[in-house]
């Protein structure tokens, strides 16, 4: 249930962020597998995205490519 919620609450701060910044600072507090996981989930049918999920999409596709480089 704790998971669950705080999945949620994640997922509304995304949804409230005013600005990509905003939104890129909360991506980057994601673990790379929960990212890899988000990435995966995203892609499955984009088509069927709204924008919000598209931006996080992206944001998470950047931040992982920016792991893998610095580290």
């Amino acid at each position: 249930m704790k998971f669950e919620s705080r999945l949620q609450t994640e997922s509304e701060m995304l949804q409230s962020a005013s600005s990509e910044t905003e939104a890129r600072a909360i991506i980057q507090g994601h673990s790379t597998w929960s990212l890899k996981n988000m990435v995966s989930a995203l892609s499955v049918m984009e088509v069927l995205n709204t924008p919000e999920e598209n931006m996080r999409l992206r944001l998470a596709k950047q931040e992982l490519k920016s792991r893998k480089v610095g580290g």
